[in-house]
């Protein structure tokens, strides 16, 4: 921990495994902000992006100007988030970075080379705020994989097993490999 008496925390995972109540849980014992996931708006962008390229005779300039505002609110996020962590010298984060990251290389990560310079980015990006963080919890995959609750946001919550055993491996090999 560091030695000024901040403590920052960021708590990881898949939808659904309790991250929000253990952020909660952990800002009230320990007397820390909480610093809110506010996925909505990249998941209004994902999907405004996929209903765009799932409609019949779109043009192709449509589905490039939607992946833009989509590529643009992940470094939006980001850099909100940059911004937040500044802020508050005692946090805990309801999400970090790593699921985000994670979200970016699903949704881009096979056979678009047009967005490594920013895959790159956002993972510079996680591996420099690692280092200003205390504690990464990464909650444990969900033993029940079924859910179609939405989140606090109001966001569905992915409920398909291979894509939640995918997000789990990936984000749980992120928080691994870019923590001290």
């Amino acid at each position: 921990m560091n030695k000024t008496g901040e403590l920052k925390i960021a708590v990881s995972g898949s939808p659904g495994t309790g991250k929000t109540t253990l952020v909660k849980a952990l800002a009230e014992r320990l007397d820390l902000a909480i610093i809110e996931e506010d996925l909505a708006p990249l998941a209004s962008a994902d999907q405004a992006l996929r209903q765009i390229a799932a409609a019949p005779h779109t043009a192709r300039h449509e589905v490039l100007a939607a992946k833009k505002r989509l590529v643009e609110g992940f470094i939006a996020w980001t850099r909100q988030r940059t911004a937040l962590y500044s802020r508050h010298g005692r946090f805990v984060a309801d999400r970090w970075e790593a699921d985000v990251v994670d979200w970016w290389l699903v949704r881009f990560g096979m056979g678009n080379h047009h967005v490594d310079g920013t895959t790159m980015a956002l993972l510079r990006d996680l591996q420099k705020k690692s280092t200003k963080l205390d504690f990464v919890v990464a909650m444990p995959p969900l033993t029940s994989p079924f859910s179609t609750s939405a989140n606090e946001d109001g966001t569905p919550r992915n409920n398909g097993f291979t894509s939640r055993a995918l997000h789990d491996l990936l984000t749980g090999g992120l928080v691994r490999q870019l923590t001290r």
